[in-house]
């Protein structure tokens, strides 16, 4: 979003609810309904990873889901930056 910021400021306002999506695996734990959907973010598979590596369980197989969701958003992330940057205004 700050690429197509007309300032800070816009830039700023633009990444709160980035901000907010990267940080909710963290408040969802207090909510038992929200937990299921933690590992839909794009860091609850790093927060699901990071429960199983405390666990000692890292390499199991319910570190498969999260560990193919982080893919999966890394790569979504990865297009979306490409296709947000060919579209974005250049200075000449």
């Amino acid at each position: 979003p700050a690429v197509f910021a007309r300032n800070q400021t816009d830039s700023s306002l633009y990444s709160v609810p980035i901000l907010f999506v990267g940080l909710a695996p963290m408040f969802f734990q207090y909510s038992e309904a929200l937990i299921p959907f933690t590992a839909f973010l794009p860091t609850g598979g790093m927060f699901a990873l990071a429960q199983l590596l405390a666990q000692d369980a890292l390499f199991s197989a319910e570190a498969v889901l999260p560990a193919v969701l982080t893919v999966a958003w890394i790569a979504v992330a990865a297009i979306a930056l490409a296709v947000t940057l060919r579209r974005a205004p250049r200075d000449v």
